[in-house]
């Protein structure tokens, strides 16, 4: 249960009411942690640009940057961001045993090289300190271009800031998941 009253509509300013009506259009819900937020009505539009900044076009495939957003999902425990690591991992086509394995990446002959690397990356940058070894560098470098790391780096560190605000502010599950499970044809 969330522990601030989750703020509706006007209710939170015409930024929260924008951002719901936004939010149903694209997902056909609004995010509760937006409502959270508009407590102070001056984070809404940097909390939605954080989301814009991490979710973004990039050169990093959407596929990695997926399974390493979940995987911090569930290294951090946040209910919320694992149901909807699981939409948007559906959406870019993750297939579900990828997903499934996550935290067994390192065991699993379901993954890449290249998505072994990027996962460990992640689960390191989710270890206090984040401390990247000279060995973790040199295999990223092998595997991705500069501009990749940092659009990696940039998607794990905003889902441990999301994982953080969700979890601290009760944020719970809404549900992404159920989408993402749903085959197809049956929607």
């Amino acid at each position: 249960m969330a522990r601030v009253r989750l703020l509706k509509g006007l209710e939170g300013g015409p930024l929260l009411w924008l951002a719901e009506v936004g939010a149903r259009m694209i997902y056909g819900k609004s995010f509760n942690q937006i409502g959270a937020i508009a407590h102070n009505r001056s984070f809404i539009l940097p909390f939605l640009q954080m989301s814009a900044f991490s979710q973004g076009k990039t050169q990093l495939s959407p596929q990695v940057r997926a399974m390493a957003m979940s995987l911090a999902a569930e290294l951090n425990g946040c209910g919320w961001c694992m149901d909807f690591g699981a939409y948007q991992a559906h959406k870019a086509n993750v297939p579900a045993e990828k997903q499934r394995h996550l935290l067994n990446f390192a065991d699993s002959p379901t993954f890449t090289e290249q998505e072994r690397v990027a996962l460990e990356y992640a689960q390191t940058l989710c270890s206090p300190g984040a401390p990247i070894s000279a060995a973790l560098g040199q295999k990223l470098r092998q595997h991705f271009s500069e501009q990749e790391v940092v659009e990696l780096t940039v998607a794990v560190a905003a889902e441990k800031f999301f994982n953080t605000v969700n979890g601290a502010l009760g944020i719970e599950p809404q549900g992404f998941a159920e989408v993402a499970s749903t085959p197809r044809g049956a929607r």
